[in-house]
């Protein structure tokens, strides 16, 4: 497995095209390639494997994601299984069964992925109750996470990225963020669409969307992908009234850490 700064022209090429049809991870791959030119973390690693399939990782502060593309073989699979810390999985259908054999125990839930896509316009606005975020609110965001969603990703990095916060009376109610961004090719991730439960169902969560997207489309971006989960209603129905559509679904697998047991 190897981290973006060590793949060959050669291997990024081969992965390009095992992404062609997969937005959202092609963006991962292009914004890890322009990254390299900055100070920024490697965080991504890749496993092109013999069958002609990739597994594709990113790694955050307390947790990897792992991400399955192709014809995988039992070895390549096994690689998720030996990884120790915590685990998502974004797998195809196809390597569920055998994931699953070997995870055992340690998986602590199943859930269905939606991945969701949009050309930004200018007609996204800022909303007035909505600024960004940047490192000098990093506690701030560190307690709203921690008291609402402490299993929730979250790296101090992202708020080098384009990052917006609701407020309602000098209080964080809701934000949401930037997980990636290319600009070379104008394209964006989004994550981290978090409101305060006292505060849903008042269509926060649409006006920091439309506030980041407005945010990003002022940078350059003109298409935005985000990630949800089926069960997750309220979210992908205040995405697709912002105008996201879906684009690919697949299985998304949370694992224990097996460090210590």
């Amino acid at each position: 497995m190897k981290f973006t700064r060590d793949l060959s022209a050669e291997e990024i090429s081969q992965i390009r095209s095992l992404l062609a049809n997969h937005p959202m991870h092609k963006l991962y791959l292009e914004a890890a390639l322009d990254a390299l030119d900055g100070d920024g973390p490697d965080i991504r690693r890749y496993l092109l494997t013999p069958e002609g399939g990739l597994l594709q990782v990113i790694d955050f502060d307390t947790i990897s994601i792992f991400t399955s593309h192709g014809p995988l073989g039992p070895e390549d699979l096994a690689c998720i299984a030996h990884h120790a810390g915590r685990v998502e999985l974004h797998l195809e259908d196809r390597h569920v069964g055998h994931v699953r054999s070997l995870l055992g125990k340690r998986i602590e839930s199943e859930k269905r992925l939606r991945y969701y896509g949009m050309v930004i316009g200018a007609d996204m606005a800022v909303d007035p109750k909505c600024r960004q975020l940047g490192r000098a609110d990093l506690d701030v965001v560190r307690r709203f996470v921690a008291s609402h969603y402490p299993g929730t990703i979250f790296s101090d990095w992202m708020l080098a990225q384009p990052f917006v916060g609701l407020f309602e009376a000098g209080r964080l109610v809701t934000m949401g963020g930037t997980v990636t961004e290319d600009l070379q090719n104008q394209c964006c991730s989004l994550g981290n669409f978090l409101t305060a439960p006292t505060a849903r169902g008042r269509g926060f969560a649409k006006a920091a969307c439309r506030s980041l997207l407005a945010v990003l489309y002022e940078r350059g971006n003109r298409f935005a992908t985000l990630a949800t989960t089926a069960d997750n209603i309220a979210a992908w129905r205040a995405y697709q009234a912002v105008g996201f559509t879906l684009i690919e679904e697949r299985a998304q697998i949370d694992v224990a850490s097996d460090v210590g047991r």
